[in-house]
């Protein structure tokens, strides 16, 4: 088990690929993956990694395409995975300054998490 803010999650997780992360949204009620919103900023959505996350980038209205690193909760609902020099947990803000420049760091802060997890498990 591992634990991000007050949510406890299972790695790997349920999903073996995102089209199951994004029915498992749906049938949690949520839009996450509206094709309104996936237009207007342009998301692209990378594999799923160790089965509970993936990362995303998108363009919002003013300002440099961003990555975050997101999270799929075993109810379907998505948690952006927020890193920072003190505590890594789950916002739900868009401020392109608090979010990776691209997927290759976001990759690299998941793996970090990981691997820090993995080290306090044992």
């Amino acid at each position: 088990m591992m634990m991000i803010d007050n949510i406890e999650v299972t790695v790997p997780g349920p999903y073996d690929t995102l089209p199951q992360a994004r029915a498992a949204n749906r049938a949690a009620g949520s839009s996450y993956f509206g094709p309104a919103e996936e237009r207007f900023f342009g998301f692209q959505y990378g594999p799923m990694i160790h089965k509970r996350f993936f990362i995303e980038t998108c363009q919002p209205p003013h300002g440099p395409r961003i990555a975050k690193a997101m999270m799929v909760d075993d109810d379907g609902h998505m948690h952006p995975v927020c890193f920072t020099s003190h505590v890594v947990g789950v916002r739900d803000d868009l401020d392109p300054d608090k979010w990776f420049k691209d997927s290759g760091e976001a990759r690299k802060a998941l793996d970090w998490l990981l691997l820090q997890r993995a080290s306090e498990a044992v």
